[in-house]
């Protein structure tokens, strides 16, 4: 398991610590692409159904919870 950071996301100038979680970002997408295959190109869309499902869930998280990124695709989709 990899932990990364919102400062992984999000440039802070000057901060070490956020160079290492933009380190762990890439290793973590990079290692998924890996274990996945990569995706192919022909496959499968996202249903409406899946996507509003994703939605529903970013919304329901817990109050005090900020969810302002989400990628939603199929497993093993590179993008």
């Amino acid at each position: 398991m990899l932990v990364g950071s919102v400062a992984g996301i999000v440039p802070t100038v000057g901060n070490l610590y956020g160079v290492t979680k933009w380190a762990v970002t890439g290793l973590a997408e990079n290692a998924r692409r890996a274990v996945t295959g990569g995706g192919v190109a022909d496959s499968p869309m996202l249903t409406a159904d899946q996507v509003a499902e994703s939605i529903v869930w970013a919304l329901g998280r817990p109050a005090g919870v900020d969810v302002n990124t989400v990628a939603v695709r199929l497993l093993g989709q590179p993008n």
